[in-house]
């Protein structure tokens, strides 16, 4: 949006940044369906809207961290959550 709507050489704003970050969530939730196939899991609406909501909430964080402090910022703080849960599963 930003190529074909703001004027050249002008820095992009802020609403350019937030539509990105909420349409790749969004995106970034989606992604993560597959997981419920590859463990077998049967496809309910509760288990299907918990992975959509749950994983674009992380991705809008990962992406205004991506936004606010370099890619960096959002790849550790993917990390971090996988190693959360793992060892909360862990222990569980």
């Amino acid at each position: 949006m930003y190529k074909f709507i703001q004027k050249n050489n002008a820095e992009v704003s802020s609403k350019y940044f937030i539509i990105a970050i909420l349409l790749t969530s969004i995106l970034f939730g989606l992604g993560h369906l597959p997981v419920i196939n590859l463990l077998g899991a049967e496809m309910t609406v509760g288990l299907v809207s918990y992975i959509l909501i749950a994983n674009s909430l992380f991705g809008f964080i990962a992406g205004w961290l991506f936004w606010k402090y370099g890619l960096e910022s959002a790849i550790a703080a993917h990390m971090i959550a996988h190693i959360v849960m793992m060892s909360v599963s862990l222990l569980g």
